[in-house]
């Protein structure tokens, strides 16, 4: 999804994570090879060292996690793919482990434990499939209609992973949650 969305979402996930953790300065990103040139120019514009830990493969996390503490990140966020969406317990488990804050793309790596999430509402994305199941089926083609970027968003929060991490949700990021697991 890198292709589709650039590295916005990288890069209000990266500002999310700052403003919830304020004293990360050094942040590991998990992801294909592919984001690397958006994650590293984010990072530069906001100032904070890169650390990619790229995965395109399974038999490379352990490789990741390696590369990730031995540059020393003190957080991680994670990029959309589907291998990352399929690991996602083992990167849970891995920034508990580490105590590392961990920022997804992804609600159920939220719900599984991650710090927070900020991605595509995918309920959203149904409703949307409506509209278009809706037009097609009153005699739309398919290919006339316009691609459409997603337009409802999410900010999860779990409130359980903060207090172990020894963080205080602001309440900035509070009000604007649309779920703070507690």
């Amino acid at each position: 999804m890198i292709g589709t969305f650039g590295g916005e979402f990288i890069g209000k996930r990266l500002q999310l994570l700052k403003e919830l953790a304020p004293a990360v300065a050094r942040v590991a990103c998990i992801a294909s090879s592919e984001v690397w040139e958006s994650y590293r120019h984010i990072t530069a514009d906001a100032d904070i060292p890169p650390v990619f830990a790229p995965v395109n493969r399974s038999e490379q996390f352990d490789e990741a996690f390696a590369t990730i503490l031995r540059e020393r990140a003190d957080a991680l966020v994670t990029e959309r793919s589907p291998i990352i969406y399929v690991q996602r317990g083992r990167i849970v488990a891995f920034a508990a482990e580490h105590r590392l804050p961990l920022a997804t793309n992804n609600r159920d790596s939220t719900m599984e434990g991650g710090l927070m999430s900020y991605g595509v509402n995918p309920f959203g994305l149904f409703s949307d499939l409506a509209i278009y199941v809706d037009r097609i089926l009153k005699g739309a083609k398919a290919s006339d209609l316009p691609i459409q970027r997603p337009t409802r968003f999410e900010l999860v929060i779990n409130a359980r992973t903060a207090k172990a991490l020894g963080l205080t949700v602001p309440p900035t990021l509070l009000v604007a949650a649309s779920e703070i697991i507690e």
